[in-house]
């Protein structure tokens, strides 16, 4: 659930970015991320997992999402 003006706003799950269905030999899953436009009630998951980024197109737009069903990731910091 998102509030604010939503407009610009994708969310990704996974990281990878490269996508190999132009391959014509598949020795791993072609592509393993979700990326969907944002709408103020989305439902969304990924088979593969990851972790989720929230991408702005619009400058100055902040909005407050909640999510729900997900786990938090660590944080590990090296410098400490």
């Amino acid at each position: 659930v998102c509030n604010g003006d939503v407009e610009g706003w994708e969310v990704l799950i996974g990281a990878h970015s490269d996508d190999l269905t132009e391959c014509d030999v598949f020795k791993r899953w072609p592509c393993v991320t979700v990326k969907k436009n944002l709408f103020p009630e989305l439902s969304l998951y990924s088979p593969y997992g990851g972790l989720i980024y929230f991408i702005c197109r619009k400058p100055n737009n902040p909005i407050r999402v909640i999510l729900t069903n997900v786990v938090e990731s660590p944080l590990i910091d090296l410098t400490k």
